[in-house]
């Protein structure tokens, strides 16, 4: 009985380190192929650079420089914090400078994307006066970004108010002058 006992409580251990093994070994196989995946989108990010810098040159930019550096202070808790980040391209084009940020994949060259528009209101935010495009590689077009001013919001209502205020006052002292003539 006891070899029995032994046997079942052999196996119930294998089977624990059985289980625990195959969980490290999906554990890593999982992070090694999440790292490959991302090391395969980094060279596709990197190929279509590559080939954004001959499509800007064929099409007349002259690349001022790559992966520039934009950078601005913002406080938290009262402590400056220097952020810097980095479009793909400073050029000109018929003397102008522009920013030029490259993506490629079904999503990210797309303005609705959250994480692609906020990283081009964030170059907007340091250079407003430098015209801001968005290359997307997928298609091979080159899209103009505006982004409305800062401070701006829809247009004042307040105008409406005073030609109601108007209206009505004129209304009132129209309506007094007909009783009184009458």
């Amino acid at each position: 009985m006891i070899d029995g006992e032994f046997s079942v409580y052999f196996a119930l251990l294998l089977m624990l380190l059985g289980i625990i093994a195959g969980g490290w070994i999906a554990l890593k196989l999982a992070k090694y192929f999440k790292g490959r995946s991302i090391k395969s989108r980094l060279n596709r990010g990197l190929q279509k650079e590559q080939e954004a810098a001959i499509w800007l040159k064929r099409n007349g930019y002259k690349i001022i420089d790559y992966q520039v550096s934009l950078s601005y202070l913002l406080k938290e808790n009262g402590v400056d914090k220097k952020i810097t980040v980095s479009p793909d391209f400073k050029v000109s084009k018929n003397g102008q400078e522009q920013i030029i940020e490259v993506k490629s994949g079904k999503a990210a060259p797309r303005i609705e994307n959250k994480d692609t528009r906020r990283q081009l209101l964030e170059y907007h935010f340091i250079e407003p006066d430098i015209p801001l495009f968005l290359l997307d590689m997928e298609n091979n077009e080159l899209k103009k970004i505006n982004f409305p001013d800062q401070g701006t919001k829809s247009a004042s209502k307040a105008w409406l108010f005073w030609l109601g205020l108007a209206l009505g006052a004129g209304s009132t002292v129209f309506v007094f002058y007909l009783l009184v003539d009458s």
